[in-house]
């Protein structure tokens, strides 16, 4: 196996040392040098490493209009200090990946998918959940938060479902940051309960349609109104891989 890829999400490290910095004029102002500081702190024990950002609007947008509808403008003083970041990392020999119409956590899936074909390895370094879909064999995931590392193991643990079925998981629970709402009523715990009886949201109503599924009354009557609205959902949560980049 060839060396462990590190692909960092630039909002994950960039928005945190932003929101920080608003204590003062002078903090604001030199939220690009945190930046670089940060990025090149985690890259240090990696050889190969590669910056992932958002790219504006994405086809989430066009799939679901109120797609992070209720979060702010974003402020012109943080996308320049962000710039002018992403050119210095770029000036300092890093890979910086974007593709238009997409967000950073499809440019990491794309990234993680052609690596794994060459027989590589990953390390995901982000506070987005939804890269939990990633976990497995050669991919890890690092929270740019706390630090920890989350293998296929550390999923289950605290999901209660294996990384294949966290596209399913936060479908039915939902993403209230993104505006994206799951079934009314299931939260993480039946969410989870679910996905190990029946395994994929596909089976559950399967076994729905067969008078299968034994299921409380509020949970069935949640599936049931969920019915029409919950393949558009996975639909805006799925990450996408259909991106050329550099490697």
């Amino acid at each position: 196996m060839s060396a462990e890829l590190l692909l960092i999400d630039f909002s994950s490290i960039a928005r945190p040392i932003w929101e920080v910095a608003q204590s003062s004029s002078n903090a604001r102002a030199s939220v690009a040098d945190g930046i670089v500081q940060r990025v090149h702190a985690l890259a240090s024990q990696h050889p190969h490493a590669a910056i992932c950002c958002d790219s504006g609007k994405c086809f989430r947008h066009d799939l679901m209009p109120d797609y992070k509808g209720s979060r702010p403008e974003r402020d012109a003083a943080m996308l320049h200090q962000f710039d002018v970041a992403a050119e210095r990392l770029k000036a300092d020999g890093f890979a910086v990946w974007s593709a238009k119409g997409f967000e950073a956590d499809d440019v990491i899936c794309a990234a993680t998918k052609a690596i794994l074909k060459m027989d590589g390895a990953v390390l995901v370094v982000s506070s987005d959940k939804d890269l939990l879909q990633l976990v497995g064999d050669g991919v890890r995931v690092k929270s740019a938060t706390s630090g920890n590392i989350a293998d296929s193991a550390a999923v289950v643990e605290k999901f209660g479902v294996q990384p294949a079925q966290i596209l399913d998981y936060l479908t039915l629970v939902g993403d209230a940051s993104d505006e994206v709402r799951g079934a009314k009523g299931i939260g993480p715990k039946n969410a989870a309960s679910l996905l190990a009886t029946f395994g994929t949201i596909e089976a559950i109503y399967a076994a729905i349609d067969k008078g299968e599924a034994k299921l409380t009354n509020g949970i069935a009557q949640s599936l049931v109104e969920f019915r029409d609205r919950w393949p558009l959902v996975r639909q805006v949560i799925a990450l996408r891989d259909d991106i050329d980049l550099p490697l």
